[in-house]
């Protein structure tokens, strides 16, 4: 995932900065970071339950960030594209044997 994309050249040179090992070593800082504050929330939250309903509410925005940003992407490409260059305006061909 992250390692691969980071290892590619996508992602901020911040986030590229490896150890000795080959390590990508901030992206293993901010990681354990986010799971540190997440455990917090459970230590302070007054039941597990609540911060089970928490944590689900929290992966079902981000699945909603996601999808927002993958139609709004689709469409600025759909708009913003020539339609020669767009695979969606090319007619189908029937295959001939």
């Amino acid at each position: 995932g992250i390692f691969a994309v980071g290892k590619a050249g996508y992602l901020p040179p911040f986030f590229q900065k490896t150890n000795a090992n080959g390590v990508q070593k901030n992206i293993l800082l901010v990681q354990g970071l986010a799971v540190t504050l997440l455990s917090l929330l459970f230590v302070v939250m007054p039941s597990v339950q609540s911060f089970y309903q928490i944590l689900s509410q929290l992966t079902v925005l981000l699945y909603l960030i996601m999808y927002l940003l993958m139609f709004s992407g689709a469409i600025y490409l759909r708009y913003n594209m020539k339609k020669d260059s767009s695979p969606s305006s090319a007619s189908a061909a029937k295959a001939t044997d």
